[in-house]
């Protein structure tokens, strides 16, 4: 089978995968161009941390809206509605706005900061409010897969970064070794692909997530025990962070980073990964850019481990869930394409209809459940619950 067939294929799933996937709920369905100051000092928050005041008078340009909070330039933090006046563009205003202008910033742009970081420059980057797309590995993304994409109308790409496929077939020795000047040496070959792409995303817009798959040192659960080597795969993610945010801190097409693909972890160790880990790595990007957004998934990225997470004390993050479910109709032929089973079991199963879960395809159980919308969102209600903690957060479906 040709390459390009398999893509289609794969396409084809991502988009028939009962439009879920790489779902993303709007915050708001309007936002003003600007609001004015009507306190003498109103505070300017990310999270319960006030990073910055404004005085009365000050003209703001607002990008985004989440309830009673207005996400404001150029600090992207957050100042409530009771500090500020504002008006809805009248139609005649809304017309002339969407002009382009060589004074107002759109994603493609960029804007000067202020305070420690003066002399920086920060790209704005508006999150499509549904996200449709596909998800590849860093060492297989190519041009010709962007711009099949585009004519399929996906407006996302998922990709994962692992240690290139030349370096995984040498002796663990003699592989390429990430070091203080540069964290990102055994990803060269991966850098090169998402950077032949850029043009190409940016064209088409494209928004790209990228996410640390196997990086360096990792194993499935390494990262998490207390050893030398998972100690040092640890140290390694924070790095690895830093300076991809660095590196891409002003391309526009980047909207996120998925700090760590479906981490694997007990409850004994969650803590680590929550309270020390996690946040060092978030503070790298920062370090380097506070406008790109944030993804962290549950153990896993069950859509059932929602509630055992806890909220990012960051305003811009987004919680995500793995949608495999049912695992057989939607991976059906994945395994075979990818030389994985013997099996082609493309057009096996169907939706509504009795498939396999990840459990059954293992013991090859005969009893197979049955899958319609109400045992989707049944399997999917740990994202609904952890909604419910507050009504700001972002949910990340793939």
């Amino acid at each position: 089978m040709n390459s390009s067939l398999c893509l289609r294929i794969l396409c084809q799933l991502v988009l028939v995968h009962l439009t879920l996937s790489l779902t993303l709920i709007p915050c708001c369905a309007q936002t003003p161009s600007t609001v004015t100051v009507i306190a003498e000092q109103a505070p300017v928050q990310i999270g319960q941390k006030v990073i910055a005041t404004v005085k009365k008078g000050e003209q703001l340009k607002v990008v985004e809206i989440k309830g009673d909070w207005y996400c404001v330039l150029p600090s992207r933090g957050w100042i409530h509605k009771q500090f500020l006046r504002f008006e809805t563009p009248s139609p005649e205003k809304a017309s002339a706005s969407a002009q382009p202008q060589a004074d107002k910033p759109t994603e493609m742009q960029q804007v000067p900061l202020k305070g420690a970081n003066a002399g920086a420059t920060e790209t704005i980057r508006t999150l499509h409010k549904r996200l449709r797309g596909n998800n590849c590995g860093g060492h297989r993304i190519t041009p010709e897969i962007v711009e099949t994409l585009a004519r399929y109308r996906c407006n996302a790409l998922r990709i994962h970064i692992s240690v290139d496929e030349e370096e995984r077939k040498k002796p663990v020795d003699q592989r390429t070794q990430p070091t203080a000047d540069n964290p990102l040496a055994p990803y060269a070959a991966h850098l090169k692909n998402i950077d032949a792409i850029l043009p190409l995303c940016r064209k088409n817009d494209i928004q790209i997530i990228l996410t640390a798959g196997d990086i360096f040192g990792r194993k499935i659960d390494v990262l998490w025990q207390n050893t030398v080597e998972g100690a040092a795969v640890r140290e390694h993610i924070i790095a690895f962070w830093s300076a991809m945010s660095r590196r891409y801190r002003n391309e526009p097409a980047i909207v996120a980073y998925d700090i760590k693909n479906e981490p694997s972890y007990t409850p004994e160790n969650a803590k680590s990964w929550w309270e020390d880990n996690l946040p060092k790595c978030i503070a790298a990007i920062r370090g380097h850019d506070t406008s790109v957004w944030i993804v962290v998934e549950p153990h896993i990225a069950f859509a059932a481990e929602f509630p055992s997470m806890p909220l990012i004390d960051d305003a811009r993050v987004m919680y995500s869930f793995h949608h495999y479910w049912p695992h057989g109709y939607t991976h059906q032929g994945v395994r075979f394409i990818q030389g994985r089973s013997k099996e082609d079991s493309r057009g096996k199963y169907t939706y509504p209809g009795n498939s396999p879960c990840v459990a059954e395809e293992k013991t090859e159980s005969k009893n197979l459940p049955y899958w319609d919308r109400i045992a989707v969102e049944k399997n999917n209600a740990g994202s609904d619950r952890f909604s419910e903690k507050t009504s700001e957060c972002q949910n990340f479906a793939g």
